[in-house]
């Protein structure tokens, strides 16, 4: 009952289809590293005394970091929903967007926060830059305050 309550107004985290078949995929591997890590712990463990053991310690902190992402996946699975944006006449998540700052074109990919990398130009749909683009058309200008400057960006291509 009280596990009901506590998950009860969870917002949905929201995912492209390749960003929840990614997440889908490391849950995989991870077991599947899980499985192996497990063996080598029970091994080291068969050694004898644990204190200076550094084998049986080295496994135990990599199981535990495996449990903690294998967790986290589990919430990612129970709250997730996979958003596609069919309308490629406005930004929405899972839209490639090309726009152009005044001095050159950058395609971005609009997708859920847990998805975001900005190196590869994947930006969430939360951050500055991809809240202001959100719900635009082809065309449209939006203003947008980062930290340190405002730029203007205009939506030149929505795919």
């Amino acid at each position: 009952m009280i596990r009901n309550n506590l998950f009860k107004n969870h917002r949905p985290i929201l995912f492209t289809q390749e960003g929840f078949q990614k997440i889908l995929n490391q849950k995989e591997e991870l077991e599947k590293k899980r499985v192996e890590v497990l063996e080598r712990l029970v091994r080291a463990r068969e050694m004898g005394d644990l204190s200076e053991n550094s084998a049986y310690h080295g496994a135990k902190l990599e199981m535990g970091s495996i449990d903690r992402q294998l967790r986290q996946i589990k919430i990612f699975l129970l709250f997730g929903k996979i958003i596609s944006n069919i309308n490629n006449s406005q930004v929405g998540i899972g839209s490639a967007v090309l726009v152009n700052d005044g001095t050159k074109n950058t395609e971005l990919k609009i997708v859920g926060d847990y998805e975001s990398d900005p190196i590869n130009k994947k930006i969430s749909a939360n951050s500055p830059i991809g809240s202001a683009l959100m719900g635009k058309k082809v065309n449209q200008e939006c203003d947008v305050t980062l930290p340190d400057k405002k730029i203007k960006l205009k939506i030149v291509e929505i795919k």
